[in-house]
C-alpha cells in the first residue's frame, strides 16, 4: 500500500550527511535535497532556456536521497570503494520502492547528468561554507570535491553544455574572494 505522507520522509532531517567531516554547521539530506532541486532546476534553465522546468525534474532531484532514511549517509570514499556499486543502487532502490513507492528506474539519463551535477554542486558549496565559517580542516576535502565536480562536467557533457556549466561555475562558485585568491583554494 503506497501513503501518501509517510512517516519516514520525515526521517530526511535527522539523517546527517558528513559523518566522516568536521563540520561547523552540520546538514542533513532534507537540506541537501532542496539544495540539489534548487540546484537541478536552475541548471535546466541555463541548458535549455526555451524550455519549461520540468516537474519530474524536481521530484527526482528531491528524491536522489530517499533510500538514505534507512541506510544513512554512507560516505563518499566508502561508496565509490564498494566493488559492486550495482548490488548496492538495487538495495538503495528497493528501500525506496518500499518505503515510498517511487522509483527512479525511468529517470531520463539527461535528468541524471543534471542530478548528479546539481548534487556535486551542493557539496562544493557547503564545504564553501565551512570555509567560510572557518573550518580549515576540510581544505582538502573542498579540493577534491571540486576536481571531482569539473571532471564530471568534462567528461559527461557534451560540449555546448559543457562550457555553459563550466561558466556558470566559474562566475558563481569560483569567483574570488576578499584576499583576490579564489574561495575555492586556500585563500581566505
Amino acid at each position: 500500500m503506497t501513503h501518501y505522507f509517510p512517516r519516514e520522509l520525515r526521517d530526511m532531517s535527522f539523517v546527517h550527511r558528513w559523518g566522516i567531516v568536521r563540520c561547523i554547521k552540520p546538514q542533513n539530506i532534507a537540506e541537501h535535497s532542496f539544495y540539489v532541486a534548487y540546484y537541478s532546476m536552475q541548471i535546466y534553465r541555463a541548458l535549455h532556456p526555451e524550455v519549461d522546468i520540468p516537474p519530474t525534474l524536481l521530484i527526482h532531484a528531491l528524491c536522489h536521497d530517499l533510500a538514505e532514511t534507512a541506510t544513512g549517509d554512507i560516505p563518499g570514499p566508502s561508496k565509490r570503494a564498494i566493488t559492486d556499486a550495482d548490488t548496492l543502487k538495487r538495495f538503495e532502490r528497493q528501500i525506496v520502492y518500499d518505503r515510498f513507492g517511487y522509483s527512479d528506474v525511468f529517470v531520463e539519463e539527461d535528468f541524471r547528468r543534471i542530478i548528479k551535477v546539481a548534487d556535486l554542486i551542493d557539496e562544493v558549496m557547503y564545504l564553501l561554507t565551512e570555509r567560510t565559517l572557518g573550518n580549515n580542516s576540510i581544505i582538502d576535502a573542498l579540493d577534491h570535491s571540486t576536481e571531482r565536480l569539473l571532471e564530471y562536467v568534462a567528461n559527461i557533457f557534451p560540449e555546448p553544455h559543457q562550457m555553459i556549466l563550466l561558466k556558470i561555475i566559474q562566475d558563481d562558485m569560483l569567483r574570488a574572494g576578499p584576499s583576490g585568491q579564489s574561495t575555492i583554494y586556500r585563500g581566505n
